[in-house]
Parts: structure tokens; C-alpha cells; sequence
């Protein structure tokens, strides 16, 4: 068990995400998401990507993963990394250093646009849970 400022969490058997930035404009999927993976890591949310934008900017090192939902007000999940990754650049993070981005979505058509701005997965909606931890789980291994 861990303590974060949520509170005590046990993490994922062999994950080292211990802080997620989640960010979805649609209340219950951010809820269901958070319902699962607030047992095993802190996590941050944000309604749209310029919310997300300025919490990642407040402590960029402290994330191990991001879950991006595609289509938001304001600013959508690919120009949210977008942004992340020209602030890494700026900042001269290494790329194998670079915060994991997951896209969640409904709408796997702007996947491959997410994919070449460095995503690194997806996952399409509806979610399930089981489906989120293994994806967590896998991406935590290869930092």
C-alpha cells in the first residue's frame, strides 16, 4: 500500500504508475475510470484539455501516464498532446523519458492522428475495467 494525497491505494502487481492525469469532458466515463484506477495510483483529473494542460505544466515529472479522451471542448485530446509533447521538446526531455499517453475514445477514426503525435495506445469506449488495468499494467513495464 501506498499513501497519496487520495488517500492509501495498493498498486497494480508489477506497475510502477503510482500518479495518472485523466481527462475526460464526460463526467461518467472520467467516474468509471477513476473508479478503477484510484486503487492502485493517484489520480489527477481534468474536464477538457486546457485543464489538463495546466496541471500537467504545475508538475510535469510527476506523471507515469496520461488517458486522454479524443474529442473535449476547448482543446481535444490530440492538441492536449500536442502541447505535451512541444513542452517536452522545450523542456528537452528525452523521448524515452516522455510522458505515455493512452487515448480513450469513442471515435477510433482520429486514433492513427493520436498515434502519430505520440500516443502510445488506445482504448476505445465503452471501457471496461479489466481492459484499462492490462493496458496500465502494460505500459508501466516499458518505462
Amino acid at each position: 500500500m501506498i499513501a497519496g494525497s487520495q488517500g492509501v491505494f495498493t498498486p497494480i502487481e508489477g506497475c510502477f504508475v503510482k500518479k495518472i492525469l485523466v481527462v475526460d469532458d464526460n463526467a461518467v466515463n472520467r467516474q468509471l475510470i477513476l473508479e478503477v484506477l484510484r486503487e492502485h495510483a493517484e489520480c489527477v483529473e481534468a474536464v477538457d484539455g486546457v485543464e489538463a494542460f495546466e496541471k500537467y505544466q504545475e508538475s510535469a515529472d510527476s506523471y507515469d501516464l496520461a488517458l486522454l479522451d479524443i474529442a473535449m471542448p476547448r482543446m481535444d485530446g490530440i492538441e492536449l498532446l500536442r502541447q505535451i509533447r512541444r513542452y517536452e521538446e522545450q523542456r528537452q526531455v528525452l523521448p524515452a523519458d516522455r510522458l505515455p499517453v493512452i487515448l480513450v475514445t469513442a471515435f477510433p477514426d482520429r486514433v492513427p492522428e493520436g498515434m502519430e503525435e505520440g500516443a502510445i495506445d488506445y482504448l476505445v469506449k465503452p471501457l471496461f475495467s479489466r481492459i484499462l488495468i492490462v493496458k496500465v499494467e502494460e505500459h508501466s513495464k516499458k518505462r
